[in-house]
């Protein structure tokens, strides 16, 4: 609806390699997508190199021009499972031994206000999503149509916010923890809710389970958390996910309920700045060069 502007789409290739992946966006704006569509900015391919130079980039923002990269552990409302946790600290460790990285730590101050806007836009969600915001209240046309422009208004001073924190803080790209599959059908069958623990009580994460031929298996269409990826979706900052390993068995007393996420695959997710994706695909070299990724397979 024109002046109701949501989530913009975006293609969200998957391939084998970042190198993939890199060629197949240089590709998209080698075609000049900017002469069929207004709302595409004309900024083509805009080559980056190791050094953090290259187009109208000057470097990285780290002392003396270290790549200078923000980790995001937790986002104060969702608790990743142990075996998340510890692929994130293994990243860390693997990072603190690159002299031309310098590491910061963020705390998610903005999160509350991220998820006070989306309960606020007050439209009908589906089971997957009714966690979100506890079932916000539906509003007639009349209400969307003047609830939408303080909606986009107020999304625009959180991105502001956002974009304002990631500069005072001197920050190329940062990690935060996400999901890593691809969506796909799945059949229905009888849910039931569950909550893990780790040791010290908190909940670790919720998570629907079905039970098919008497057979235990995770349900995705019951999901329990988005919130990592959903906070850089809601601001549209670029993106890229790397497979950092699998969930493997852990002891009991570690995490109660990790056999229903057992050899499902860890990823991370590198965000970087508007518009510059190219970024991305640096700190993606980094990464591979510190890691073997044939072992993942």
């Amino acid at each position: 609806m024109p002046g109701a502007d949501g989530i913009a789409g975006s293609i969200g290739p998957v391939a084998h390699s970042h190198r993939d992946l890199e060629l197949f966006l240089s590709a998209v704006l080698h075609g000049r997508p900017w002469e069929n569509d207004v709302s595409i900015p004309p900024l083509p391919w805009r080559p980056v190199g190791s050094d953090g130079f290259g187009a109208e980039s000057l470097g990285w923002s780290g002392t003396q021009c270290p790549l200078r990269i923000g980790v995001m552990r937790e986002d104060g409302k969702v608790r990743p499972l142990a075996p998340v946790r510890q692929a994130l600290e293994d990243i860390v460790a693997r990072f603190r031994c690159l002299p031309a990285v310098e590491l910061v730590e963020m705390q998610p101050t903005w999160y509350n206000d991220h998820w006070n806007l989306i309960a606020l836009d007050g439209e009908p969600m589906l089971p997957l999503t009714e966690w979100i915001a506890n079932q916000a209240k539906a509003q007639d046309v009349h209400g969307t149509w003047k609830l939408k422009p303080q909606l986009a208004c107020e999304r625009d001073t959180f991105r502001a916010r956002f974009m304002s924190d990631i500069k005072d803080r001197k920050i190329d790209v940062f990690y935060v923890l996400c999901t890593e599959y691809n969506p796909f059908p799945c059949s229905h069958g009888v849910t039931t809710l569950k909550q893990a623990q780790d040791p010290s009580g908190a909940r670790c994460h919720d998570t629907r389970t079905r039970a098919v031929h008497g057979v235990r298996t995770p349900n995705l269409l019951t999901a329990g958390a988005t919130a990592f990826t959903a906070t850089t979706n809601f601001t549209g900052h670029p993106a890229l996910t790397i497979p950092v390993g699998k969930l493997c068995p852990l002891p009991v007393d570690r995490v109660s309920a990790a056999d229903d996420s057992i050899l499902l695959p860890v990823g991370m997710m590198i965000v970087g700045k508007y518009w510059d994706e190219t970024t991305l695909f640096r700190v993606a070299d980094a990464w591979e060069g510190s890691y073997d990724w044939t072992a993942l397979s």
